[in-house]
């Protein structure tokens, strides 16, 4: 086996490439042959990229290359052997595994019982996920040429057990069947216990070692060594192999052919195997090289002097990679940036970015994610600094939108699933709709949109017209729905809510007819089909040059690659697993969810790659980002059946070993690179979890490593970015968009030659501000006319921020989602407003008709409440009428499936009402009478607080102010000495008092400034009745009896806390009312000439929504 050592002065696969044309030129001529040649890289994105670097000195040099055969590193033994019976697919093995377990099961009962003492023996998918654990297992100890046999013999020695007891009778059988299937034979089992410390013996001086497994353990793996052999048995008798049993035994097969002196067919090759870079490869890969070791040449990329550092193959000898190269070390410090938050690391990226622009080819820049979850926050910030379309190298199958379709329809039968346990999904749709939630996610997929606004009528006119996921929004803020109507139901919604119920009723038919088509297992590639062609085949060309049509189609390329390679079940196996369709989409989920998939580059564009991607990569500069512990290095949490100690007498990969893996990784990097950033914060993408640095920072063993120490975990000082320039930081919107902090405007597009370019400009769209800010808000145009009419409420938003006032009471904008987990304030407060104006008005009503005046109802009030008795008969009237009304009101505003909380609510609310039955009670012992509800006033704002002549505001063209208001309720007394007295209510779900609201404390304050004002509603609800009698209206004509001398206002305080409810008056005195007037006017002339800036404060209400992140600076 020849070793070749490729300096690391430069990227490998570039100097792999010279390295090879230089060896398989034919004489002076341009023609290289490479044919005799069959490379095994370790992942496909590398053996891409250095095809495409021949196809560069092809064409540049104008020669003729005949390429090798390139191979990933976990396919390439199948070139060395023959392959007797097809592969089972990962489904086939799962349900085969599954059956063995069972069989095993019935024959141990108390072993597995012990095992899994709650595991339902008709629970199908609990068995499908043992079977699918126990896969996962067999897999990994195969690959370093283990069986669960093996290990039950290996744990027996190092216990001191007698492993032929434990076998009992079927130790021939079991070697048998190991040359038969692949099993462990006999010979083997001595050859593995004899690499073993003290040959597996146990009768070393480490004593403390021998009985670290409890017999239980023992039992364990003995059931699963005699499931193994029934796995074998089955699989075989279907007529297939298990790939990595088939790898065991072809090997095992060639070393007794060979020990016998009889020539083995397989591992007899023609050409020329070279290995490049793989220096984490497994034993049973290490033992197939072994065996066709003088055709074979290892590529290490290292320098020469190194090689003490390597194994004979290639891989990493232990022990001599647990720490930087003191260099190494040195460069790593010199561009490393630790930052706080992941828009910090983000915006280092745009700044090194356009630090190296001026320099470098934008093709030979490359992005390491080690942290993945902030892909999307990258991309963002490359998208606003105009960087082109970046392309994410290698993705998880379950990132892609096909996938999350599928995802999102499993979750639809899931949800009507759990409606009607154990009835058909194709019945329960027909009567039944989805949880509200459930819908949501489905209609808010992008992919669904297009499809629905695709969807046409006879006239060619689009079927839906209108934004149904408004309407979606609007209906939950209605309705609070934990579970929808069924489409029908929802007809009686058309008239307000047309698309969406067109839109829901089109996809809840499409989904209903899909599960119908479902028969058993093999009908669910025909449903998926038909799913998919019916989201995305609306449009006939999709363009691979653009990233997200690209990744429709690998998403939809590597569905059908999973169907056929992955969930290929033999007629056979059908019915062993009677699933359900949604426990087919399930299994179908769960074994793609995780698969790898890799996209092909883009001339023109930025790579984004994973971490174990990086060292081949070719690209001359890079960026790591996302450096710290919890991704890099990766650390595999010990496994229940196979512990630390117990992997490291097998011989299998620890974390240790990951850990030299990756620091020979980062050596890589940074020894083949001039241009490096690397990055690493301090909170996670969640914005809760503390980071820590990685272990690869920490190599370094001298007295510098505490100094490293201390600054990484020193409180943070003011950080910089890549370029010097302090970093902003970003906020999420509450629509779930993240924006990336202070990402300047960059403009990353390639000029005519090819260059990056960067450019700090700000755009004047307003897509970055000058100041680095993400968003600018729109100013107000100055054609817009004078702003002549105000409502009472409006005057505290224009208090807050007068900018807010302009978005929320002039343009009218409001924002709709259904984020809500509860009936908020306002839901709550129209509840109530409804229950009291009826009940307001049924009061006032039985008073007309008893033809008493105002004064005689109320001298009978106070007459005939002083009775406890009766007190207590009318407070009860009131409470049974308040819930008669709430049950009235709540059922026709929210109908019967509201989520759960609102039911809370709902019976909370009834709690408050009764008391406030009995303070109302109250209220009319001493006399006071309801004579109006929900009044609304609108007149002209007046001088002397009502009384006086109609006020002009403004400095060009005046004009006067209308101020518009509902009272919600009007109350008089006849007082002791013959005068009336009047109240002015405003009803409130919170348990503010009015000098709380008003002023933001307690009491009036002392001395007390118009600027004291933070509200103004109680002050104007005084006014406005004072300015309505002076208007002599004849709409205002009953106003007229209101004595505005003894006129007070207050709030009906409703709060949470029921035994807080209170009628609770405002005590201010005139002076007092005074300046809340020269506060009313002063607002009112800023209002009318439009001098309304934004001071960047939002109200308490407003906080962690987007209008927070639009008024506050960001």
């Amino acid at each position: 086996m020849k070793r070749t050592f490729l300096d690391w002065e430069k990227p490998c696969i570039p100097t792999l490439a010279e390295y090879l044309l230089d060896q398989c030129r034919l004489g002076d001529s341009g023609f290289f042959d490479l044919s005799g040649y069959v490379l095994v890289f370790p992942n496909r994105a590398a053996s891409k990229r250095f095809l495409a670097v021949l196809a560069d000195h092809a064409w540049k040099n104008q020669w003729t290359i005949e390429p090798p055969r390139v191979k990933h590193m976990g396919d390439f033994p199948e070139l060395l052997y023959e392959q007797k019976m097809p592969f089972a697919s990962s489904l086939t093995q799962q349900v085969v595994w599954m059956q063995a377990l069972r069989e095993t099961a019935e024959n141990e009962p108390e072993i597995f019982a012990a095992m899994y003492p709650e595991l339902d023996e008709n629970d199908l998918g609990a068995w499908l996920q043992l079977g699918l654990e126990v896969t996962e297992i067999f897999q990994e100890l195969a690959r370093e040429c283990l069986d669960f046999g093996a290990v039950w013999e290996t744990c027996c020695s190092l216990t001191g057990e007698d492993g032929n007891d434990a076998a009992g009778s079927d130790a021939a059988e079991n070697a048998r069947l190991g040359r038969k299937t692949g099993g462990q034979t006999e010979e083997h089992w001595n050859g593995f216990l004899s690499r073993l410390p003290n040959g597996g013996t146990g009768s070393s001086g480490a004593e403390s070692e021998m009985t670290f497994l409890p017999s239980s353990e023992l039992r364990r793996w003995k059931f699963f060594a005699q499931a193994e052999k029934v796995y074998f048995r089955r699989l075989t008798a279907l007529g297939f192999w298990d790939r990595q049993a088939a790898r065991l035994f072809a090997l095992r097969h060639a070393a007794e052919r060979n020990a016998g002196g009889i020539p083995s067919k397989d591992f007899q090759i023609s050409f020329r195997l070279g290995v490049v870079g793989c220096v984490d490869l497994n034993r049973i890969q290490r033992d197939f090289l072994a065996q066709v070791s003088p055709s074979v040449e290892v590529f290490v990329f290292a320098p020469g002097s190194m090689a003490d550092r390597f194994e004979e193959d290639g891989c990493l000898k232990p022990g001599m990679w647990r720490e930087l190269d003191p260099e190494l070390n040195q460069k790593l410090f010199s561009v490393l940036h630790q930052v706080t938050k992941p828009e910090d690391q983000v915006q280092c990226v745009v700044e090194w970015l356009r630090k190296i622009a001026p320099r470098t080819h934008i093709e030979d820049v490359t992005l390491g994610l080690a942290d993945e979850s902030l892909e999307p926050l990258l991309l963002q910030a490359l998208s606003l600094a105009q960087v082109p379309n970046t392309r994410s190298g290698k993705k998880l199958l379950s990132s892609l939108q096909p996938w999350k379709m599928l995802h999102r329809m499993s979750g639809y039968f899931q949800s009507l699933a759990s409606f009607m346990p154990g009835r058909p999904i194709s019945e329960v749709m027909e009567t039944a709709g989805p949880e509200y939630e459930t819908l949501a996610l489905f209609l808010r997929q992008e992919d669904v949109g297009n499809y629905l606004r695709s969807l046409q009528d006879e006239a060619g006119e689009p079927l839906i017209s209108g934004d149904w996921i408004a309407e979606l929004d609007q209906f939950f803020n209605r309705s609070y729905p934990a579970r929808m109507p069924h489409p029908a139901e929802m007809e009686k919604y058309r008239e307000t809510f047309p698309a969406l119920c067109s839109a829901y009723g089109i996809c809840h038919q499409m989904l209903t007819e899909l599960s119908r088509e479902y028969i058993n297992f093999h009908s669910l590639l025909t449903i998926v089909t038909q799913f998919l062609k019916r989201i995305y085949c609306w449009r006939s060309v999709y363009d691979s040059e653009n990233e997200s049509d690209y990744q429709i189609i690998r998403g939809c390329m590597e569905l059908n690659h999973v169907f056929a390679e992955k969930l290929h079940l033999p007629q056979a196996l059908l019915a062993e697993i009677p699933l359900t369709l949604l426990e087919a989409l399930e299994l179908l989920l769960d074994q793609t969810k995780m698969k790898q998939t890799v996209s092909a580059s883009l001339p023109g564009t930025i790579s984004i790659q994973r971490w174990l991607d990086l060292p081949l990569d070719d690209a001359g500069a890079m960026a790591l980002v996302g450096m710290n512990d919890n991704f890099v290095p990766e650390s595999v949490t010990e496994h229940i059946f196979l512990p630390n100690q117990l992997r490291k007498k097998l011989e299998l990969k620890t974390n240790d070993n990951r850990l030299e893996r990756d620091i020979y990784n980062l050596s890589a990097i940074l020894a083949s690179r001039k241009d490096v950033c690397i990055t690493l914060g301090r909170v996670a993408s969640d914005g809760r979890t503390a980071l820590f640095p990685s272990r690869l920072l920490l190599t370094e063993r001298s007295e510098r490593l505490i100094d490293q120490v201390v600054e990484f975990f020193s409180e943070p000082v003011e950080e910089k970015s890549a370029s010097g320039a302090a970093s902003a930081s970003g906020t999420a919107s509450a629509s779930g968009t993240a924006s990336a902090s202070g990402a300047a405007s960059a403009s990353g597009a390639a000029s005519a030659s090819g260059a990056a370019s960067a450019s700090g400009a700000a755009s004047a769209s307003g897509a970055a501000s000058a100041s680095g800010a993400l968003f600018e808000a729109p100013q107000i145009p100055e054609t817009f006319p004078p702003i002549r009419e105000m409502s009472v409420t409006d005057f505290a938003a224009f208090i807050t921020n007068p900018y807010l006032f302009y978005l929320q009471c002039v343009l009218r904008l409001e924002q709709v989602d259904d984020s809500a987990r509860e009936l908020n304030a306002a839901g709550l407060g129209t509840l109530c407003h409804e229950i009291l104006e009826t009940f307001g008005k049924e009061e006032i009503a039985a008073r007309l008709e008893s033809g008493m005046t105002l004064e005689e109802t109320s001298r009978e009030m106070q007459r005939r409440f002083q009775d406890p008795q009766v007190l207590e008969k009318e407070a009860e009237r009131i409470r049974e009428r308040f819930s008669s009304l709430l049950d009235r009101y709540f059922f026709g505003m929210y109908g019967l499936h509201v989520m759960p909380v609102v039911n809370i609510q709902h019976e909370q609310l009834r709690e408050r009402l009764a008391v406030l039955a009995e303070r109302q009670a109250e209220r009319y012992r001493d006399g006071w009478v309801i004579f109006d509800v929900e009044r609304p006033v609108s007149t002209f704002l007046r001088s002397d607080g009502g009384r006086g002549e109609v006020l002009m505001f403004g400095t060009e063209d005046p004009s006067p102010m209308r101020v518009s208001g509902k009272l919600d309720r009007l109350d008089f007394r006849a007082a002791p000495d013959g005068h009336g007295e009047w109240r002015i209510w405003d009803y409130k779900t919170f348990d503010k008092m009015p000098n709380k609201k008003h002023f933001q404390r307690d009491n009036v304050p002392e001395p007390i400034e118009p600027e004291c004002w933070h509200d103004l509603q109680l002050p104007l609800y005084g006014h406005l009745i004072r300015a309505s009698i002076r208007s002599s209206e004849k709409r205002f004509a009953d106003l007229a009896c209101v004595d505005t001398s003894r006129m007070k206002a207050g709030y009906i305080l409703i709060p949470k806390r029921a035994a807080d409810t209170k009628f609770a008056e405002a005590e201010w005195s005139a002076e007092v009312l005074r300046t809340a007037d020269v506060r009313v006017c002063e607002i009112a002339a800023l209002v009318h000439d439009k001098k309304l800036e934004n001071n960047g404060e939002v109200t308490l209400w407003d906080r962690n929504t987007l209008k927070e992140w639009i008024l506050a600076q960001n």
